[in-house]
């Protein structure tokens, strides 16, 4: 989740913390299928995604029917600033129940993310609450590392 709309700058990576736990059978094949197109094809199917502005499909995946129109606009800016080149890094906690290690591991298999941008705290799901200063620590290290 991305706490900051107000950025007028593009992004460059992407720190997941307690991402979707269970997909389907149908969503990981699509994104076993999506991880593998060419960055042009994905711009073009994400050119159409958010086809319709604050009322496409990109859009409606994010925020429920009634988010404000501020709240929309924002999120359709992220969506245009953010490039589908966008490195990944992932935080989860060991005993977390909501998203259980096991399946954290295999949504970075599905996206691809790198085994070294994958990080382990010794937390429940609240990661960012029981371990504050670790996590911001890293997320800090992570945009260091794209600033290179």
């Amino acid at each position: 989740m991305l706490h900051e709309f107000g950025t007028k700058e593009k992004y460059a990576g992407l720190v997941l913390i307690g991402p979707k736990d269970i997909i389907t059978k149908k969503e990981h094949e699509q994104t076993r299928v999506i991880t593998y197109l060419p960055l042009f094809v994905l711009d073009i199917l994400r050119f159409f995604d958010r086809w319709g502005g604050i009322k496409s499909a990109s859009i409606g995946r994010i925020l429920g029917p009634y988010a404000s129109l501020d709240m929309k606009s924002k999120q359709l800016k992220f969506n245009l600033h953010t490039p589908t080149t966008v490195i990944k890094h992932m935080i989860g906690g060991q005993y977390d129940q909501l998203t259980p290690p096991k399946n954290a591991e295999n949504v970075a298999e599905w996206l691809r993310v790198d085994e070294s941008n994958v990080k382990w705290y010794p937390t429940g799901h609240m990661v960012m609450m029981e371990q504050e200063a670790n996590v911001n620590a890293d997320i800090e290290s992570f945009a260091n590392k794209l600033l290179k």
